[in-house]
């Protein structure tokens, strides 16, 4: 597809065969419809006969009632040939006769009796091989008569000729639509199997290329429409002419294939333009339509940017000047209808007071929309001057002014708060990491040392514990202070979480073996990848099978799962506590709080706020629910 959407030549070389096939559809399908709609795969081919004689001698009535109709008009008495070679038609004859009109006498006996009288008698006008009427097994019609003509034709066996051309053209094109009916079935249908196979081809290889396409995919698709229905209106209305008279197949076949291809033509060329734009995406940004609606919005955008640069009181004004307008137009027109000088001065009155409360209240909302606009911006010592200020609008004005007085207490609370949080962890945690590392120097050299003393070694065994333990909090109160406050540096890449938590729990299932817990793990068969870093993400998982080790009740299971939902990768710890549980989950990812209120385990109580903003640092979600001992953590990731 690829390269056929390069070639102009194969593409236009489809093209061409599609327009063919659509042309065959379209004459095939013709002659399918004119064979259904004289019920002819369905009737006997006597029956067809029949009724193909009685076509053609309908049509042969026409042109003779005209004929007839002039002539009985004109009074001619040498009257010309109603047929080209009527004369010389062996298998061809007709009669024209003149009805007599009913006499006086005829007519009162209808109106007495009132019975239906007719002519008393007819006069031949015009007959053409007559005798042939008299011959077996030649068909006779009586194809018009009315008050003043009736018109009988007599066709012998046409196929053998004897008949003016005329007559042959439409016996021969009843005769070929009948006959190549079944063909013409199988051609239709192969023919628009065919179109359609062709037109997906071309809809598939047109608009690959945006540099060739460009051009195509600006073109407005409203006027390509509205140009291709007036055409395709055009080529109806030149079809339907009254002096375009199909009299033979060959003419049907061309002036259908003509129609067809004027027809395939605009719709192939709508549909192909269509696809071009709408691979090109946004193709309604190039329609007519649209541009215009976008240059009203616009023009109707730029008034009211322009209205709202205006001053509130004199939009107030300008509004009070239309309403004022429009209500003198009314009571003008009132006055002029009903009279009373009185009511127009009672009305300018009422107007010249409305107009100035109006003015007036507009003054006093500029002066608070002035002050909640500087509270917005953060001038918290702004204070709204109430004088002149009555009703709900000074209670307004006194509600923003105490706002502003809150909200400068409360940020000076929170930044005193944040700044306080800050200094504690930077000056503890740069202060305690000296003495420590010292600590656990001269711990490790006492170690070295061959002492023999079995309590000394003991408590230097808890010193080094000690600490460790000592050093694991300072490092973790660093990290929870660059967690919390967004100083990490994250390197964002697709990471398989089923691998990674399968990593974590056989790092940890040793040590969940000697707490005695079961470790359940469910996991999609398909690959889950979400963005995150992989060594924070390591870091969340590791502190969470940490904390269940330590405080999960033995004997109980923990179970790991891993799913998707609504596009999210959900990653579900669930563990019965060993510890009642009297607090919420948004209290234990604060930081310092523990699920032991004893404290009697190890631990800083750090380690669910580093990874609950670990998570969030990454984009995505930490949730702890309790239900009782049972302990739930739900994390959640976009899924890639």
């Amino acid at each position: 597809m690829e390269r056929l959407s390069r070639s102009f030549a194969a593409k236009f070389t489809i093209y061409l065969l599609l327009l063919v096939s659509i042309m065959a559809a379209a004459a095939a399908g013709t002659v399918v419809a004119c064979n259904v709609g004289y019920n002819w795969y369905s009737d006997r081919e006597g029956d067809v006969r029949e009724e193909i004689y009685s076509e053609v001698a309908e049509h042969v009535g026409g042109i003779l009632h005209e004929y007839a109709y002039y002539n009985l008009e004109e009074e001619n008495d040498d009257m010309q040939p109603a047929i080209y070679g009527e004369e010389r038609a062996a298998n061809f004859g007709y009669v024209i006769y003149r009805n007599a009109e009913p006499s006086d006498e005829a007519v009162n006996n209808e109106a007495a009796d009132n019975e239906s009288s007719s002519a008393t008698g007819r006069e031949t006008v015009r007959a053409v091989n007559s005798q042939l009427g008299d011959e077996e097994g030649v068909y006779r019609e009586t194809v018009y008569s009315d008050k003043t003509v009736t018109i009988e034709v007599y066709l012998g066996d046409m196929e053998k000729g004897g008949v003016p051309n005329e007559v042959g053209y439409i016996y021969d094109l009843y005769e070929f639509l009948y006959k190549y009916r079944n063909v013409a079935a199988v051609t239709a249908a192969v023919a628009v199997i065919v179109s359609l196979v062709l037109l997906v081809v071309m809809i598939c290889a047109v608009g690959r290329d945006e540099k060739r396409g460009s051009f195509v995919a600006r073109l407005p698709m409203d006027v390509i429409v509205a140009a291709a229905f007036f055409i395709a209106l055009m080529a109806v209305e030149f079809a339907y002419y009254p002096e375009f008279a199909i009299i033979n197949h060959i003419e049907l076949m061309m002036s259908v294939c003509a129609l067809a291809l004027v027809a395939a033509v605009i719709v192939t060329g709508v549909i192909l333009i269509f696809a071009v734009q709408a691979k090109a995406g946004r193709w309604w940004r190039h329609t007519l339509i649209y541009n215009v609606c976008a240059l009203i919005i616009k023009g109707f955008a730029a008034l009211f940017g322009v209205f709202r640069r205006v001053n509130l009181v004199w939009k107030t004004g300008l509004a009070v000047l239309a309403a004022t307008a429009v209500n003198l137009i009314i009571v003008l027109m009132a006055l002029y209808t009903y009279g009373g000088a009185t009511s127009l001065v009672l009305w300018f009155i009422g107007a010249v007071i409305t107009a100035a409360a109006v003015i007036y209240t507009a003054l006093c909302m500029k002066r608070l929309q002035e002050g909640g606009k500087r509270l917005a911006e953060g001038d918290m010592g702004y204070k709204i001057d109430t004088n002149g200020l009555f009703l709900d609008l000074k209670e307004h004005a006194e509600d923003l002014n105490d706002i502003g007085n809150g909200m400068a207490r409360a940020v000076e609370e929170r930044l005193r708060s944040e700044r306080f949080k800050t200094e504690l962890i930077t000056n503890v945690s740069h202060d305690i990491k000296t003495p420590i590392t010292s600590i656990i120097n001269y711990v490790d050299f006492l170690k070295r040392e061959k002492i023999d003393n079995e309590k000394a070694r003991e408590y230097i065994e808890v010193l080094d514990r000690q600490s460790q333990r000592l050093k694991k909090l300072t490092e973790d109160l660093v990290e929870a202070s660059k967690a919390a406050t967004g100083n990490v540096s994250l390197d964002l890449m697709p990471c398989d979480t089923a691998v990674m938590m399968n990593q974590v729990m056989g790092e940890y299932q040793e040590k969940a073996e000697r707490a005695q817990l079961e470790l359940v793990m469910n996991m999609p068969e398909e690959s889950v990848s979400i963005m995150a870093d992989g060594k924070s993400m390591w870091r969340v998982l590791d502190n969470l099978m940490n904390n269940i080790c330590k405080y999960s009740q033995p004997g109980t299971r923990v179970y790991q799962t891993l799913e998707i939902k609504d596009g999210k990768a959900v990653i579900t710890y669930r563990n019965t506590s060993k510890y009642e549980l009297n607090i919420s989950g948004d209290e234990l990812t604060e930081r310092f709080v523990r699920g032991d209120s004893s404290r009697h385990t190890e631990g800083s109580g750090l380690g669910l706020s580093i990874a609950k903003n670990l998570v969030e640092l990454q984009g995505g979600s930490f949730e702890i629910y309790i239900d009782g001992d049972l302990f739930k953590t739900i994390i959640e990731f976009d899924v890639i």
